[in-house]
């Protein structure tokens, strides 16, 4: 189940409330809301990672 939005990480504090709130989560029940904010979460993170790699390659 994903979540109808999507989550954005725009700042490191974004950053680190999203991964506060993902370890809040980690034990969301199959199919329940929690688990689809959880997957938008992770989904924000996995974004913010690639955009993070990306942009330090041109470093």
């Amino acid at each position: 189940m994903r979540a109808d939005h999507r989550v954005r990480i725009h700042t490191d504090d974004d950053h680190e409330r999203v991964t506060h709130r993902v370890d809040e989560l980690a034990n969301a029940a199959p199919g329940s809301r929690e688990e689809a904010e959880l997957m938008a979460l992770l989904d924000a993170l996995e974004r913010w990672d690639a955009h993070r790699d990306d942009w330090s390659g041109w470093f």
